[in-house]
């Protein structure tokens, strides 16, 4: 199962599909050149990328097929699956938690701004 982003339904009864590693490339290309004017282009690079780490969990999947009518036959509960912290928390354990003193604090400032700041533990 290809992993998607956003699906919108045409007028004309056809899908739009948005896969999610061309949405998560797209995005660190626009957030790379944002952050580039404050000398942050990895920074803003690698927010972009791991914005939606979320949506490739089986659920949401499941979810977006399922809401949008892409997939109505799938057995699922409506309802919304949380997507966002995914990236947080995969930013706090890769950049965070390996980092230390000054390098530390900007990482949690830069990624509590941009990932969720209410999801990134302050180590």
């Amino acid at each position: 199962m290809d992993c998607l982003a956003h699906v919108k339904q045409r007028n004309d009864g056809t899908w739009d599909r948005h896969p999610l590693k061309e949405h998560l490339l797209c995005v660190s290309r626009i957030t790379a050149d944002f952050a580039a004017v404050f000398s942050s282009r990895e920074w803003g690079r690698l927010a972009g990328l791991w914005h939606d780490l979320g949506k490739y969990q089986p659920e949401f999947q499941k979810y977006i097929r399922f809401a949008s009518g892409f997939d109505a036959h799938m057995e699922t509960v409506p309802g919304r699956v949380k997507h966002a912290i995914a990236g947080a928390m995969h930013a706090a354990e890769t950049l965070v938690l390996n980092s230390i003193g000054e390098n530390k604090q900007a990482a949690q400032r830069i990624l509590a701004g941009s990932l969720g700041e209410p999801y990134l533990p302050y180590c």
